[in-house]
């Protein structure tokens, strides 16, 4: 896996306006959206807004108006360009650049944690990490919505799904550290219930789409 430092020469320049990966992405965070109750969520938390187009229709079409939206992003382009997106809900929106360690923030004060295509560039125990600060944020009926790019089922998913983690086992940097996984196992040693559970495929690219809470809370 490659480390953030190493990480960050692919990162910057997909921060651009143009969103480029919305070719495939787009059903998959409606669908997200669909069942992610954001319209009953006041505090919310995202892990890797990137340019903030979903925090921008969350905040434009779905959220509360009274709602409040903390953010975190790795790149200063992906926070630069975020910040300039989301200028007309400034007074809501809270964007930070992510520092070495996941930040601190008060247990149990997000209603709402976001996850979007970040998994993918992590390590498995970095996985981990996020998942238990996640659980420490949340409140006690809130819920984790999360997309991430996974293995396809069949055809050319199937296909495109092993040439791609060929490509990573041969090098990381040949995909810019990114490769498909499956969160489902990650969440269920971790302590969560799956409430929602949906792969789609465009073009190949296969994409996981899950909401869940810890056992706690069910």
């Amino acid at each position: 896996m490659l480390s953030q430092i190493e990480l960050k020469p692919f990162d910057d320049p997909f921060g651009t306006p143009g969103d480029t990966q919305s070719f495939y992405d787009d059903r998959a965070i409606v669908d997200l959206i669909n069942h992610g109750q954001f319209d009953e969520a006041q505090n919310v938390l995202e892990f890797g807004l990137g340019t903030g187009r979903f925090a921008e229709m969350l905040l434009q079409d779905h959220l509360p108006i009274t709602a409040r939206y903390l953010a975190y992003d790795l790149s200063n382009t992906m926070v630069n360009l975020a910040r300039q997106r989301l200028t007309a809900y400034k007074s809501r929106v809270e964007i930070f650049k992510t520092p070495c360690k996941l930040p601190v923030i008060k247990p149990h004060s997000v209603d709402r944690f976001v996850c979007n295509y970040v998994f993918n560039l992590m390590r498995p125990e970095e996985i981990k990490e996020t998942l238990n600060w996640a659980k420490e944020s949340l409140s006690r009926e809130g819920m984790c919505t999360l997309v991430s790019l996974t293995n396809g089922a069949g055809g050319l998913s199937k296909m495109l799904s092993k040439a791609w983690n060929g490509l990573f086992k041969l090098s990381p940097t040949l995909v810019g550290g990114c490769r498909p996984i499956d969160l489902e196992p990650f969440l269920e040693l971790g302590g969560w219930t799956i409430l929602y559970s949906n792969r789609m495929s465009n073009f190949g690219v296969t994409t996981e789409v899950l909401t869940c809470q810890t056992n706690s809370s069910i």
